[in-house]
């Protein structure tokens, strides 16, 4: 398989953000059509209080939102216009009730859906609604880039984080055009438990199936020193000098994750490494 469709959404929270750049410059090594989706948001109130507002407040809103998205494609249609990549933009205008839905819409066809990091000081609540719905309503992978350099994405080594769930392996097959083409994969287990089907051979499955399909890999077995699995992956991804962690995203429920913490969410608010997650 090869990521042959590429998605984006750019929103005002989002404008100008890295991730266009990440998905540009991917659109152009991997020969990928680029779908820059622009979205206005009718800001201008409460989708509940819409009954109760004055109808030319709401035209006044509509009018406002669809501005927005027609400057939001202007400004990436002038970033993208020096780019190899085959792309093409193309606006929504939506309330904040229907902004979930749009996105789900607009990334569902693609092949690798990139987007900026939902979590964190900087990230508003339009980036995580966004995030939310590509990864779960959405059946490709997405990736989560920073504001460092993507440059290497799936070329330096990749930390693939292992822990035999479904969303694990749904991870690894949505990313393995950046495997095949990764310098080498490191097959990461932090403390695996004494319970698992592998336990006398940690990884060892997936590697045979990685090493079928051309990828260079190695198996890492990690002991748990810091507080947090996800903590621990982070730390070895740095000292390899990983350009792409790939990992299942909530392997709990989101509401657990929101309550107690989880791998998903820390490492979507920490890492300053690019992630591929699939759920």
């Amino acid at each position: 398989m090869a990521y042959q469709s590429i998605a984006t959404i750019v929103t005002k929270a989002t404008d100008g953000a890295p991730h266009l750049e990440a998905a540009a410059t991917l659109a152009t090594r991997l020969n990928a059509h680029l779908d820059v989706v622009c979205v206005g948001i009718d800001r201008s109130r409460p989708d509940v209080l819409y009954s109760e507002m004055p109808q030319s407040l709401d035209v006044q809103g509509l009018k406002t939102a669809r501005t927005e998205a027609d400057t939001l494609a202007d400004h990436a249609e002038q970033h993208l216009k020096g780019a190899d990549a085959r792309w093409e933009t193309r606006t929504l205008v939506v309330q904040p009730s229907g902004l979930s839905q749009a996105a789900s819409s607009a990334t569902q066809l693609a092949d690798l859906t990139v987007l900026p990091r939902p979590y964190g000081n900087t990230a508003e609540w339009e980036c995580e609604a966004i995030a939310e719905a590509a990864l779960f309503n959405g059946p490709n992978p997405v990736l989560f880039t920073n504001d460092g350099d993507s440059s290497q994405i799936g070329v330096g080594p990749v930390i693939l984080g292992w822990n035999e769930s479904a969303e694990a392996l749904g991870a690894v097959r949505g990313a393995l055009p950046f495997l095949k083409t990764a310098s080498i994969v490191y097959i990461t287990i932090v403390a695996p438990s004494v319970h698992s089907q592998e336990r006398s051979d940690p990884g060892g499955g997936l590697a045979r199936m990685l090493a079928r399909h051309g990828v260079k890999v190695e198996v890492s077995i990690l002991a748990q020193t810091l507080p947090r699995a996800s903590d621990e992956l982070l730390r070895h991804a740095r000292e390899k000098g990983a350009g792409l962690i790939v990992v299942g995203a909530y392997s709990h429920s989101r509401l657990r994750e929101a309550i107690f913490g989880g791998a998903t969410r820390s490492l979507l608010t920490k890492s300053d490494i690019p992630l591929l997650m699939a759920h």
